[in-house]
């Protein structure tokens, strides 16, 4: 079951985005409460979605939206999504993003963003963003100061 998610989930997305930290490329140690505001930011958005899976919270997917620079359109990026490993290969997680797809629009997103990490399966995530409709549109390139 996908379904938006509720503040009593705050602690399990937690927990998820640790896991989710430790695929991404940074150094810096994961911090709760560093995470917090930005789970709070799309909860109050209406853009922080579960998986829930036998009654256990599997998957989120949390985002933002906001005015776009030079148009004023509202647009969406998403800033985690998350499946655990022993709920991986099954529809959780399209389902999850197609979920999200559905709560950008009633938020009034027009145009909305994922994004595929290099450490952590992007030519999988690639090619199945490529299927349910998205083109790449953008490369970031990170830069230790």
């Amino acid at each position: 079951m996908i379904r938006a998610a509720n503040e009593s989930d705050f602690d399990r997305i937690l927990d998820m985005a640790e896991m989710f930290w430790k695929e991404t490329c940074y150094s810096e140690p994961f911090s709760r409460a560093a995470t917090l505001p930005y789970i709070q930011l799309s909860f109050n958005c209406g853009l922080l979605a579960v998986a829930e899976i036998a009654g256990e919270v599997k998957g989120f997917c949390a985002a933002i939206c906001t005015p776009m620079m030079g148009s004023g359109v509202m647009i969406g990026t998403e800033l985690a999504w998350w499946i655990d490993e022993d709920a991986r290969g099954g529809r959780a997680g399209i389902n999850l993003l197609k979920q999200m797809e559905v709560m950008a629009k009633e938020s009034g997103v027009k145009y909305w963003n994922m994004i595929a990490m290099r450490s952590s399966m992007f030519d999988s995530v690639c090619s199945m963003y490529k299927k349910l409709g998205y083109t790449e549109n953008e490369l970031t390139f990170t830069k230790v100061l």
